[in-house]
């Protein structure tokens, strides 16, 4: 990628932080599925893609190491598909506490597919679409809520952003690095101005 200065190429635009409150209020607008959507987003710091077509046999249980105050093991994503899987790179993204309260719920009696399920629209409503939801789908599903909620229109990559600045902020630029699944410190800098230990670190704390 061309560095800053380094191309007459206009930039990308900076990507505002959000509110906590904003989030708040947002969340509490927001209707199924995009509420547990969004606050999973947010927790985990993933790509927006990757909480909206996570499968149910993405999510697994680590088999070595458990919580001294909790013997069900900790959790882990393992997208079926991500961003730099052409490259030949591995993604995991790690599960906190509060993010599997998210997800606990939703896993009851579901074995497989996508756990955010889409809808069918227009002509083709009646037909059972057995699809994810898509980021144009949350994107509309934010805006929206943040006109309920009265409070400026924010997007998934800000949602993103403003989970992996405030990371950045209280573990430093390598943990962000690590749960944003980045391939060099450079590229989390855009984002936010031993990897795998880190990221648990971070979700036994954050997520």
């Amino acid at each position: 990628a061309l560095g800053k200065g380094r191309t007459e190429a206009a930039g990308g635009a900076k990507v505002d932080l959000v509110e906590v409150d904003h989030l708040e209020r947002v969340w509490a607008k927001l209707r199924a599925p995009w509420a547990a959507l969004c606050r999973l987003h947010y927790h985990l710091g993933c790509r927006a893609e990757e909480v909206c077509e996570l499968k149910v046999e993405d999510i697994q249980r680590e088999r070595s190491g458990t919580r001294s105050e909790d013997s069900r093991g900790r959790w882990v994503v393992i997208p079926s598909s991500h961003k730099t899987q052409h490259m030949g790179q591995s993604r995991t993204i790690m599960v906190g506490t509060q993010a599997e309260a998210i997800l606990l719920p939703m896993l009851e009696g579901v074995k497989k597919g996508y756990l955010f399920l889409g809808k069918g629209r227009g002509r083709h409503a009646h037909l059972k679409y057995r699809g994810p939801v898509t980021v144009s789908g949350y994107r509309k599903a934010l805006a929206g809520a943040c006109g309920r909620a009265r409070v400026p229109i924010f997007t998934p990559i800000q949602v993103r952003h403003t989970s992996l600045t405030r990371i950045r902020e209280k573990y430093g630029e390598s943990a962000a690095q690590a749960v944003a699944g980045h391939s060099s410190v450079n590229t989390t800098q855009i984002y936010t101005s031993r990897m795998d230990e880190l990221a648990r670190k971070v979700a036994d704390e954050w997520g």
